[in-house]
């Protein structure tokens, strides 16, 4: 028998068997399909549900829908590369066209992504966060449960250039506490994040810990009332240095999230940029129309 489907990456639901005659539908819109039959192949090491030509369900659908569930069980990781086209259509005994269709439609839904040259992989699982509140950019990821790896590249006093100076009401070229991070997830990177605090923190931040910590605890606990924050977000693409430390091309489209953050009196006292992996990363917006 074929392995059961037991593990599973984060983020993704637990697929199990669908009861006879159900429909089982995942996160990326693609089902089990209704009559297939649970008895696998044995052929070089792997399994492969046997496709029903006789069902309406396209061939594609149910290739598709048997591909999912298997990103879904564990049986390939993120970032491990799935059967080739090949090995697909020998083990399905379907067309090319049936596998190609099958896995565009995977790679539209962000369950794979193809690399020239090399083949198509499972994708990272997209991460989401809401806008509900304000959380540091770690600190969001420990509250959804997630355990993010934290490394920090420097912190130390520098310069301020002119758009963090304008945040924080000083001139460009003062000195502030900056401190630069990269954040990953899984062992896979998904931000990094540049941040320079007004001078009258740095004591407070200066000599801590700041990759285990949550700066807004840290600064909390020291005394200072985080109230607020301003952010926005943008589209943009990775220059070489950043694109090297995600582990992307350069050019890699990314979210830049900047954000400025207020204490008691409305004093600002960060300025932070976030680079995030824009094949990991989405942001969730809840909307209410107004009672008329």
């Amino acid at each position: 028998m074929g392995r059961p489907f037991s593990s599973r990456p984060a983020f993704l639901p637990e697929p199990g068997p669908p009861e006879p005659g159900a429909v089982r539908r995942f996160p990326c819109g693609v089902q089990w399909a209704r009559g297939f039959s649970h008895t696998v192949q044995e052929g070089k090491g792997e399994t492969a549900l046997p496709l029903n030509a006789n069902s309406p369900i396209p061939l594609y659908h149910q290739l598709k829908s048997d591909l999912a569930a298997r990103i879904a069980g564990g049986e390939w990781r993120p970032d491990e590369p799935i059967p080739s086209e090949r090995e697909l259509i020998e083990r399905y005994g379907v067309s090319r066209t049936t596998v190609r269709q099958a896995i565009s439609d995977l790679v539209a839904a962000g369950l794979l992504y193809r690399v020239q040259g090399r083949g198509t992989f499972v994708a990272p699982p997209h991460i989401v966060q809401t806008l509900a509140e304000l959380t540091g950019f770690a600190e969001e990821l420990r509250l959804r449960g997630l355990d993010p790896d934290v490394r920090v590249l420097d912190a130390h006093d520098a310069p301020l250039p002119p758009e963090p100076a304008r945040a924080l009401g000083m001139a460009p070229g003062e000195p502030a506490w900056r401190v630069r991070r990269v954040v990953s997830v899984d062992r896979s990177p998904l931000f990094v994040d540049d941040s320079y605090f007004h001078p009258e923190l740095r004591d407070a931040l200066s000599g801590r810990d700041v990759a285990g910590t949550s700066f807004y605890a840290l600064l909390e606990s020291k005394g200072w009332v985080i109230v607020r924050g301003e952010q926005r977000i943008a589209a943009t693409l990775l220059d070489e240095a950043a694109a090297g430390l995600l582990r992307v091309p350069p050019g890699a489209p990314a979210l830049a999230i900047t954000r400025v953050t207020f204490a008691e009196g409305d004093r600002p006292v960060e300025w932070a940029r976030a680079l995030y992996r824009a094949d990991r990363y989405q942001y969730l917006v809840e909307l209410r129309r107004r009672a008329r």
